[in-house]
């Protein structure tokens, strides 16, 4: 009598990355995405890609220690009735992903942190000069354990399972005062953001 034998679950499947549609950027609101209904769910790569607009004048214009991640006060990964699976700030997002051990980890302040090359303004651009600025930054949503282990994994494809991508963006684009906004000024400076 011959016996079947099971395949290993990490055997039997294979990445798959789905794109979601897009948000839209509106400052001080909360927006929200479902993620589409196929497969597991491992984790969420996001990235912001907009244009922010400066006018300096007669002031000046920087980008804040924790810019250009502070744009987003809340990013959450929501499951059924609002059960948060993760919840952190745009910020705290970057600094759970420059600390993972074994990650490549993305650290634009400092390029060489664990990647030797130069980062390219495809991948990460946040400047505040005067004029039409070209914003574009990311991160991960760790959702499994790891990327090994199923552990942590979430099937969408359960049609009781509706699971979502909430992002809350921050009311201010420019403060006067460090960590408010992602856009420090002063004088008559201002800003504005589409994406």
């Amino acid at each position: 009598m011959l016996a079947m034998q099971e395949t290993p679950f990490g055997q039997n499947t294979r990445q798959n990355m789905r794109e979601m549609n897009s948000l839209a950027y509106a400052g001080g609101s909360t927006i929200t995405g479902a993620f589409p209904r196929v497969g597991y769910l491992a984790r969420v790569y996001w990235r912001f890609d907009g244009t922010i607009t400066v006018t300096l004048g007669g002031g000046t214009a920087t980008l804040d220690a924790a810019g250009p991640y502070n744009l987003i006060d809340r990013i959450r990964v929501l499951a059924n009735s609002g059960q948060d699976i993760y919840s952190t700030s745009g910020y705290g997002n970057y600094l759970l992903q420059i600390a993972s051990i074994g990650q490549q980890s993305y650290n634009p302040r400092n390029p060489g942190f664990i990647t030797s090359y130069a980062h390219s303004p495809n991948v990460f651009a946040a400047g505040v000069a005067g004029g039409a600025n070209s914003w574009k930054f990311g991160g991960v949503i760790p959702i499994a354990l790891n990327e090994q282990s199923e552990m942590g994994l979430i099937l969408l494809q359960n049609e009781m399972a509706q699971t979502t991508l909430s992002l809350q963006f921050n009311q201010n684009l420019t403060s006067t005062a460090a960590s408010v906004a992602p856009i420090v000024v002063t004088g008559a400076a201002t800003a504005t953001a589409t994406g």
